[in-house]
């Protein structure tokens, strides 16, 4: 979610994602609540892809919520009425979007049926649907935030939800690569071949998996070092057993977490004693210099860098 917000020059964190899908404050909207929901279900293989242009705008409704000035609302039945343009630095038309809404609405019917086809849903296919939905433009603003989610619905359900959630992290960092795979189709010479794009998003593909493996093999070997780290501790006196216990689950939040803090909450119920006795076991530690707090509402702790250090962590993920 970061990645592909990044590619549209819009900042999110890994906080500001926690925050987000936190349950327990709703006293007002949170910013990116709607899309770290979306890509939650993502993650855990509970979304579809749209069966209809109709459900296809009410999941840009929620991936754009909050996010749209009124200039970019759209004005047509279901999508925009308006044509787009879009322009290079030079301010040279180099794409100009489906028009009129009937055409849209053509072009995104193709799309689902192409989708939803048993016969079509092969990596190539999937390549060229993402190209027809950029295409088509169906929208005022916020194409490429749901293409690239609706191109995650369709590789995480013949790959695996995690190669999906990766390929905005590889669209991001080859994103020239990924601009230059739409305009070598739309080039007059190459008389609309798409194979240049299939070629150029599959390699795509694969820098996200190959990424996705160094960052799980990374994340072992940190947590075999946190596990060496614990077992030292508890041969030594320097330490009680609940503190060891403490570091030992801000250490496989930092590897694992959304984020790298741990709520007073959620360390009284992994530790199974009251809040009062985990407030004392945190204050030794901070104490200690090894954990600070993050914030009071609620109470969140992460480890310091003497923390990491000490649990064998020293390089931040």
């Amino acid at each position: 979610m970061i990645s592909t917000n990044e590619i549209e020059n819009i900042h999110s964190t890994r906080r500001d994602i926690e925050i987000a899908l936190d349950e327990s404050s709703t006293s007002e909207p949170k910013r990116f609540s709607e899309i770290s929901h979306l890509y939650l279900a993502l993650a855990e293989g509970k979304i579809s892809f749209p069966e209809s242009p109709s459900e296809l705008r009410e999941l840009y409704d929620h991936l754009m919520h909050g996010e749209l000035g009124k200039e970019n609302e759209l004005d047509g039945e279901i999508f925009r009425q308006g044509p787009v343009e879009i322009r290079d630095s030079r301010q040279k038309v180099i794409h100009s979007g489906f028009s009129p809404e009937s055409q849209i609405i053509e072009g995104i019917n193709a799309i689902i049926k192409l989708a939803h086809s048993e016969e079509e849903s092969n990596l190539v296919g999937i390549m060229m649907s993402h190209f027809m939905f950029e295409s088509i433009h169906p929208f005022y603003d916020g194409n490429g935030r749901t293409g690239r989610y609706l191109l995650g619905i369709q590789l995480s359900k013949i790959l695996s939800p995690a190669t999906a959630l990766t390929m905005s992290s590889a669209i991001n960092q080859f994103r020239n690569k990924y601009y230059k795979a739409f305009h070598a189709v739309e080039h007059r010479l190459n008389r609309g071949d798409g194979t240049p794009f299939v070629i150029s998003m599959l390699e795509l593909l694969i820098a996200a998996q190959e990424g996705l493996i160094e960052n799980i093999k990374q994340r072992i070997d940190f947590l075999a070092s946190l596990e060496d780290a614990i077992k030292t501790l508890r041969g030594t006196n320097s330490f009680k057993n609940h503190q060891i216990n403490l570091l030992y689950i801000l250490g496989q939040i930092q590897l694992f977490g959304k984020d790298e803090t741990l709520s007073l909450e959620s360390a009284a119920k992994f530790l199974k004693v009251s809040k009062a006795t985990a407030t004392r076991y945190f204050r030794t530690l901070r104490e200690m210099e090894l954990v600070h707090e993050v914030s009071k509402r609620p109470l969140r702790f992460a480890l310091t860098d003497k923390g990491r250090e000490i649990v064998g962590l020293e390089v931040k993920i």
